[in-house]
Protein backbone atom coordinates (compact mmCIF):
# COMPACT_ATOMS: atom_id res chain seq x y z
CA UNK A 1 0.00 0.00 0.00
CA UNK A 2 0.95 3.50 -1.24
CA UNK A 3 2.33 5.66 1.85
CA UNK A 4 0.51 9.36 2.77
CA UNK A 5 2.65 12.18 2.36
CA UNK A 6 3.26 14.00 5.34
CA UNK A 7 0.74 16.26 6.69
CA UNK A 8 3.34 19.24 6.52
CA UNK A 9 4.15 18.14 2.52
CA UNK A 10 0.15 18.43 2.07
CA UNK A 11 -0.34 21.49 3.46
CA UNK A 12 2.64 23.20 1.46
CA UNK A 13 1.46 21.88 -1.40
CA UNK A 14 -1.98 23.21 -0.69
CA UNK A 15 -0.60 26.61 0.39
CA UNK A 16 1.04 27.15 -2.71
CA UNK A 17 -1.75 26.32 -5.06
CA UNK A 18 -3.76 28.54 -2.93
CA UNK A 19 -1.03 31.78 -2.68
CA UNK A 20 -1.16 31.46 -6.71
CA UNK A 21 -4.99 30.99 -7.34
CA UNK A 22 -5.01 34.20 -4.99
CA UNK A 23 -2.36 36.10 -7.06
CA UNK A 24 -4.08 34.84 -9.93
CA UNK A 25 -6.80 37.80 -9.20
CA UNK A 26 -4.12 39.80 -10.95
CA UNK A 27 -4.52 43.08 -8.62
CA UNK A 28 -4.73 44.18 -5.53
CA UNK A 29 -8.45 43.64 -4.27
CA UNK A 30 -8.38 46.88 -2.30
CA UNK A 31 -6.11 49.68 -4.09
CA UNK A 32 -5.96 48.11 -7.96
CA UNK A 33 -2.32 47.44 -7.72
CA UNK A 34 -0.78 44.76 -9.61
CA UNK A 35 2.56 44.80 -7.82
CA UNK A 36 3.84 42.71 -5.19
CA UNK A 37 0.85 40.81 -4.73
CA UNK A 38 0.02 38.41 -1.87
CA UNK A 39 -1.84 36.06 -0.27
CA UNK A 40 -3.34 37.33 2.80
CA UNK A 41 -5.72 36.01 5.44
CA UNK A 42 -8.57 37.37 6.59
CA UNK A 43 -8.45 35.03 9.82
CA UNK A 44 -5.02 34.22 10.65
CA UNK A 45 -3.42 31.17 8.76
CA UNK A 46 -2.65 29.83 11.91
CA UNK A 47 -6.48 28.34 12.18
CA UNK A 48 -6.16 25.53 9.31
CA UNK A 49 -9.74 25.19 9.65
CA UNK A 50 -10.37 28.44 7.55
CA UNK A 51 -6.90 28.35 6.36
CA UNK A 52 -7.47 27.83 2.46
CA UNK A 53 -10.99 28.57 2.73
CA UNK A 54 -11.99 31.27 -0.13
CA UNK A 55 -13.94 33.58 2.13
CA UNK A 56 -10.71 34.16 4.93
CA UNK A 57 -8.20 35.41 1.89
CA UNK A 58 -7.28 38.32 -0.72
CA UNK A 59 -4.86 39.56 -3.32
CA UNK A 60 -3.32 42.41 -2.09
CA UNK A 61 0.05 44.35 -2.48
CA UNK A 62 2.13 44.63 -0.12
CA UNK A 63 1.61 48.04 1.08
CA UNK A 64 -1.92 47.02 1.69
CA UNK A 65 -0.88 43.93 3.39
CA UNK A 66 0.96 45.97 5.58
CA UNK A 67 -1.96 48.59 6.45
CA UNK A 68 -4.14 45.67 6.51
CA UNK A 69 -2.04 44.56 9.79
CA UNK A 70 -1.55 48.03 11.34
CA UNK A 71 -4.43 49.37 11.38
CA UNK A 72 -7.16 45.95 12.36
CA UNK A 73 -10.17 48.15 12.75
CA UNK A 74 -10.10 50.20 9.57
CA UNK A 75 -9.16 47.21 7.56
CA UNK A 76 -12.22 45.35 9.10
CA UNK A 77 -14.07 47.99 8.72
CA UNK A 78 -13.53 48.03 5.12
CA UNK A 79 -13.44 44.54 4.48
CA UNK A 80 -16.82 44.10 5.34
CA UNK A 81 -18.48 46.67 3.36
CA UNK A 82 -16.68 45.69 0.80
CA UNK A 83 -17.21 42.08 1.10
CA UNK A 84 -20.58 41.92 2.50
CA UNK A 85 -21.01 38.00 4.46
CA UNK A 86 -17.38 37.06 4.03
CA UNK A 87 -16.56 37.79 7.93
CA UNK A 88 -19.61 35.77 9.42
CA UNK A 89 -18.71 32.26 7.29
CA UNK A 90 -15.67 32.73 8.33
CA UNK A 91 -16.79 33.29 11.82
CA UNK A 92 -18.88 30.18 11.68
CA UNK A 93 -16.07 28.30 9.92
CA UNK A 94 -13.71 28.99 13.33
CA UNK A 95 -17.12 28.28 15.42
CA UNK A 96 -17.74 24.79 14.20
CA UNK A 97 -13.71 24.39 14.91
CA UNK A 98 -12.87 21.30 12.00
CA UNK A 99 -9.62 19.41 12.58
CA UNK A 100 -7.28 20.01 9.86
CA UNK A 101 -7.69 16.38 8.07
CA UNK A 102 -5.37 14.63 5.38
CA UNK A 103 -8.02 13.02 3.46
CA UNK A 104 -10.24 16.07 3.23
CA UNK A 105 -7.33 18.39 2.33
CA UNK A 106 -6.25 15.75 -0.46
CA UNK A 107 -9.81 15.87 -1.71
CA UNK A 108 -9.61 19.86 -1.59
CA UNK A 109 -6.88 19.58 -4.09
CA UNK A 110 -7.90 17.14 -6.22
CA UNK A 111 -11.36 19.10 -6.54
CA UNK A 112 -9.24 22.18 -8.11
Amino acid sequence: MKKLPKKSTIKAKIDKLVGALCRAVGHCERCGSTETLQWCHISSRAYLSTRWMFENYLCLCAACHFWMHKNPTLFSEWFNSVFPGRSKKIHEALQKGETWDVHRMLKFLASL
